[in-house]
């Protein structure tokens, strides 16, 4: 123990691993290492299908079960179940971001970050799938296609109000938020609340102006992935979305979503202040202006105003013949 603790400040690692360039100061940290290539992960959760590469990882999976949160924020009402979690959660009251890219000097509060915006940047896959071959920028991405796309472990956890089913009780959970109506996430700056952490942190770039995800091909940025994936169809002209009864086809699920409703008929924003239903939203809001005497579109070349859209537009052609 002595001679391992001793490494710690000579930096030596002696064990070197036979697959790629990883050493270690220790055989212990090695043979932990050498399950990331064999994929071996010996520790088992005795209440479910979980096995980990380390029995740490298992400690950890276990306070799903129990539900213990024993690293406490001192600061605010935050727990965790890892103290990893913890120390990165910190640094969102001190605003420490210890983690720097070397090429836009970007900086980021965890290591996790910085990786992703790297291989981002490069546009390099590090991450990929044993069975299939699939690549990722980001290990989150290859979790989710071996969970949604390779497991064959049944999913156990069951919602007790609809017919859906999870892999996990994390995911259980957050799925119970939208029968209950709990939003445990708010906003420091507005009353915006939501489901999830990673909902919350999206949300918060409204208020920070941050647009992580840049396009490859021209100027355009967003603050969300969805966002950044609909604008890249309209380079590659792809549309995914095609409607089982005419074919139609449309770059986001929202459209086609809109576009069911010329088969269904279905209207499901409804005035207030009438009987009148609309199948868009858009399409309400202009009626609710004939309520409330509202004018907003104005045309450009005289003084005339109108609450529909569509009636701007009429007007606007009679401009053009002129």
């Amino acid at each position: 123990n002595v001679q391992r603790h001793m490494k710690a400040h000579t930096g030596e690692k002696p064990y070197k691993c036979s697959q790629c360039k990883f050493h270690a100061a220790c055989k212990k940290d090695l043979g932990r290492h050498i399950r990331t290539h064999t994929g071996e992960k010996p520790f088992k959760c005795t209440q479910c299908n979980y096995s980990g590469r380390t029995s740490s990882n298992l400690q950890s999976h276990s306070r799903t079960h129990t539900g213990e949160k024993s690293y406490n924020c001192t600061l605010c009402d935050y727990n965790c179940r890892q103290s990893a979690h913890l120390k990165s959660h910190m640094r969102t009251h001190t605003g420490e971001k210890p983690f720097s890219c070397k090429i836009c000097n970007k900086s980021f509060s965890i290591s996790k970050s910085l990786l992703q915006h790297a291989c981002i940047q490069s546009k390099e896959k590090h991450y990929s799938c044993l069975q299939c071959g699939r690549s990722f920028s980001r290990n989150s991405g290859l979790i989710s296609h071996r969970k949604y796309v390779h497991s064959q472990i049944e999913k156990q956890y069951k919602c007790s109000d609809c017919y859906k089913s999870f892999h996990t009780n994390k995911d259980l959970r957050t799925h119970c938020r939208t029968h209950t109506g709990e939003k445990p996430y708010h906003c420091t700056l507005c009353t915006y609340s939501c489901t999830t952490s990673g909902g919350l942190k999206s949300h918060m770039r409204k208020h920070t102006g941050e647009k992580p995800y840049k396009c490859t091909q021209c100027d355009y940025s967003s603050a969300y992935l969805q966002h950044l994936k609909a604008h890249m169809r309209r380079h590659t002209g792809e549309k995914p979305y095609k409607c089982k009864i005419c074919n139609k086809s449309f770059v986001q699920n929202a459209g086609l979503k809109k576009h069911m409703r010329t088969h269904t008929k279905e209207k499901p924003y409804h005035c207030t202040q009438c009987s009148k239903a609309f199948a868009h939203k858009t399409t309400l809001l202009d009626h609710m202006n004939l309520h409330m005497d509202i004018k907003p579109y104005k045309c450009t070349q005289c003084d005339y105003c109108t609450g529909n859209l569509g009636n701007l537009s009429l007007h606007m052609y009679i401009h053009s013949r002129n």
